[in-house]
């Protein structure tokens, strides 16, 4: 359950977004519930560090089509696993969740915060489709426009493709230009991933010492909630042993048995609660809290855990969205690079054993077949992401499923 500060805030943004996308609802381009507003914004950066770097883009267009194909099979089967634990674990979380931010999606492991969230969806949609539009450049293909997107109530960015030239370029020039967007997601993750485990995290290591730990969220029913503790409460003990980093929490939490009495203190007082049973190891506690460290503020001139925080968020969002874009569904770039892999199997298939087709009849063919071949597929892709999605959600809510 979030605060209820927490809660009226997140209610009062999304009630001001959907005004505000009211008011001005005339200057944005509607597709469904996306919003584009179009510009020249970035069009020029992005040539000009096309042209500076063609060869550097070429070979990376070449290793993103070979790792956006294995990210495609990763992230299917990822979805596949997701949908089988979704049918056969009534108890277990979701394994593919929606992301919005400020709100704790039913079934979730993971809340995502609002700010922070927002930020790092809006520098990883940037930075998809700023890649999107470099390898288009490099290979002769137009960029229309480009602008600010509104995907619903959330701020993006986007890139317009001169799709008809696009269409008419070889299957791997496709390829590549499709595979840039998850791979420039890929390249920003580890690129905060860098910088956080070498400049972040050892600076705040070195400045700062953790104050106990501070409890972020309490699972449902836990014996966490049962005991009255909130998010937002911090401590410095569990059971009279100190914990103020990652290695003495393992300790203490590891060293805890089903039904064992468990003493939390700190600055939130003092808190007793009987262990559960752990559902994945009947032999381990289970406590129902997720954690992060608590540190005093007022040691730096700036806020250096919201530093942080925005820049994990920054990580986990690229990670997302670069992994869910190849998933081979519609129009995604992953369903993108199926329809081109499939018009090029049928056109193949239609050249070497329909060979009393014409050239312009086998192309016509084989995209009207690869075209309902990757209907169908998206189809039930979409049918098993969806069931995915919602079984996790609806049990959480008490639905009996």
């Amino acid at each position: 359950m979030q605060p209820l500060s927490d809660t009226w805030l997140t209610i009062s943004f999304y009630v001001v977004v959907i005004g505000l996308i009211l008011v001005f609802r005339k200057r944005f381009q509607w597709q469904g519930i996306v919003g584009l507003v179009h510009t020249n914004l970035g069009l020029k950066q992005m040539k000009s560090f096309a042209c500076k770097h063609k060869k550097l883009l070429r070979i990376t267009g070449w290793v993103g089509i070979v790792l956006g194909f294995i990210g495609m099979f990763v992230v299917t089967g990822m979805l596949f696993k997701g949908f089988y634990i979704a049918l056969t674990k009534p108890s277990a979380q979701a394994t593919f969740v929606p992301v919005l931010p400020g709100v704790k999606v039913p079934g979730s492991p993971i809340k995502f915060p609002l700010f922070k969230t927002l930020i790092a969806i809006f520098i990883a949609v940037v930075v998809h489709e700023f890649s999107h539009g470099l390898l288009a450049v490099i290979n002769g293909i137009r960029i229309k426009s480009s602008g600010l997107a509104l995907f619903g109530p959330l701020p993006g960015a986007f890139v317009e493709l001169d799709e008809k030239k696009l269409e008419k370029q070889k299957p791997f020039v496709q390829h590549s230009v499709f595979a840039a967007g998850p791979l420039g997601n890929m390249v920003a993750a580890l690129a905060v991933f860098l910088i956080l485990n070498f400049a972040i995290i050892p600076l705040g290591n070195h400045l700062l010492k953790p104050q106990g730990f501070e409890i972020l969220e309490v699972a449902k029913n836990s014996p966490a909630e049962k005991a009255g503790l909130k998010p937002g409460m911090v401590f410095q003990t569990i059971n009279e042993q100190p914990v103020f980093d990652v290695e003495t929490f393992r300790r203490a939490v590891k060293s805890l048995k089903p039904n064992d009495t468990v003493i939390f203190k700190g600055v939130s007082g003092v808190y007793n609660l009987t262990a559960g049973v752990n559902q994945k190891n009947a032999s381990q506690a289970f406590l129902g809290i997720t954690i992060t460290w608590h540190y005093d503020q007022k040691l730096l001139p700036w806020k250096f855990a919201t530093v942080f925080e925005v820049l994990k968020w920054v990580f986990i969002i690229n990670i997302g969205l670069g992994l869910a874009n190849l998933l081979p569904i519609g129009p995604l770039d992953g369903g993108r690079m199926l329809l081109t892999v499939l018009t090029s199997i049928y056109a193949w298939f239609y050249v070497n054993f329909k060979t009393r087709h014409k050239k312009s009849r086998i192309e016509s063919l084989a995209k009207r077949k690869a075209l309902k071949t990757w209907t169908y597929v998206s189809i039930v892709l979409v049918i098993v992401l969806l069931i995915t999605i919602a079984l996790p959600m609806l049990r959480n809510l008490g639905v009996p499923i």
